[in-house]
């Protein structure tokens, strides 16, 4: 059974047809929010642009168009909504050009019930939400696979450099330089350790195994343990942090919160110029914790803005030290703060900042 609402566009012309259908489809369990009504295919792009349509029953022969024509241009507009042919007869030929175009089911008008109507119109909704998952999937894994072969062998190439280095003039070298390399190391290690936690976390939770449990947790303690693992490259780039919060303890995932602001902070310091602010603040408003991390840094296009929260067109940028990343922080960041019943915003000016806002309720459920 289809749970969701649908819309469903009906592009018949022939008026005594379009209440044939109505009352077919009234007579099936589907869950219909709204129909709607095109005579011609141009009425029916015309809806298409304006509404969010989950169905289209398409009649094949229409006034401006008609057969082939009409499942070429229906094609040529849509994407990703299932298409169903009505025709007035049985067409092998036409069937077959019209599946191979996309259409998922093709019925001939008075020699179906409801029960057909509603099993071809389920299938066809479901199918191409499988489709659309499997795709989604496919993303996901290229995504990853970028990471792991991009983004965690280049950290991993400075590790063997630095390793290597080390081993081939040991015997040479003084008690300072040693002391540099292995900082170096150090700083090599940190931001390939979180990528690799993240990557863990978002396939835990991608496998639907991931653990929530949430404990009353020291605030400041937190936020200071989180801050140390980027000392060394907030060092490097002279940036002052300073820590503000009226909240002493809250109740959350211990390590889920650590998560999500290991990768807000380290975001911050990535993209600040040297010699930044972050401030980080804490404060109690409406029965939630809320969390803000601001920082002067070079700040995000409105564009990048808007698709930052999606797998999909989430793309990882440079920071201001040429600084690399998977752009799964912020993700992660985002899938964490909703287990625990919050929400995650970001306010952004290019040249002048970025200020992420995130909640904690004060009673999780």
């Amino acid at each position: 059974m289809i749970m969701k609402k649908l819309n469903i566009l009906i592009v018949e012309d022939n008026p005594g047809d379009q209440v044939l259908i109505k009352e077919l489809l009234g007579e099936t369990n589907l869950n219909i929010n709204r129909l709607f009504y095109a005579e011609y295919i141009s009425e029916a792009f015309d809806i298409l642009k304006k509404e969010k349509i989950n169905i289209i029953l398409l009649d094949l022969n229409l006034p401006d168009s008609s057969k082939g024509e009409t499942v070429s241009k229906m094609f040529l507009s849509i994407k990703q909504i299932p298409v169903i042919i009505l025709s007035s007869n049985y067409d092998e030929v036409m069937e077959f050009e019209s599946v191979k175009n996309g259409v998922q089911e093709f019925l001939v008008k008075g020699t179906f019930t409801p029960t057909d109507l509603e099993r071809c119109i389920r299938n066809a909704y479901l199918r191409v939400e499988f489709e659309r998952e499997l795709r989604d999937t496919n993303i996901f894994k290229s995504k990853l696979f970028r990471i792991i072969s991009h983004d965690l062998r280049s950290p991993f190439q400075a590790l063997l450099n630095y390793l290597e280095f080390m081993i081939d003039d040991f015997e040479t070298l003084s008690k300072e330089e040693i002391k540099e390399y292995l900082l170096n190391l150090k700083d090599v290690s940190n931001p390939m350790f979180s990528l690799v936690d993240n990557l863990l976390n978002w396939t835990r939770i991608e496998s639907n195994r991931i653990e929530f449990s949430p404990k009353e947790l020291n605030v400041c303690k937190v936020i200071d343990e989180c801050v140390k693992l980027v000392g060394l490259h907030v060092k490097s780039k002279a940036i002052s942090i300073s820590i503000n919060s009226e909240v002493d303890n809250i109740y959350a995932d211990e390590e889920m919160l650590k998560t999500v602001l290991r990768n807000l902070i380290s975001n911050a310091v990535k993209f600040s110029n040297k010699g930044g602010e972050i401030k980080i603040s804490v404060t109690n408003r409406n029965h939630s914790n809320i969390f803000q991390i601001t920082d002067n840094g070079v700040g995000i296009t409105p564009d990048r803005l808007r698709k930052i929260f999606n797998i999909n067109t989430n793309q990882s940028t440079e920071g201001t030290s040429n600084e690399k990343g998977s752009g799964l922080g912020i993700l992660l960041s985002k899938e964490f703060v909703e287990l625990h019943g919050g929400e995650i915003r970001i306010e952004s000016e290019l040249s002048k900042g970025t200020t992420v806002i995130f909640s904690i309720p004060t009673q999780i459920k």
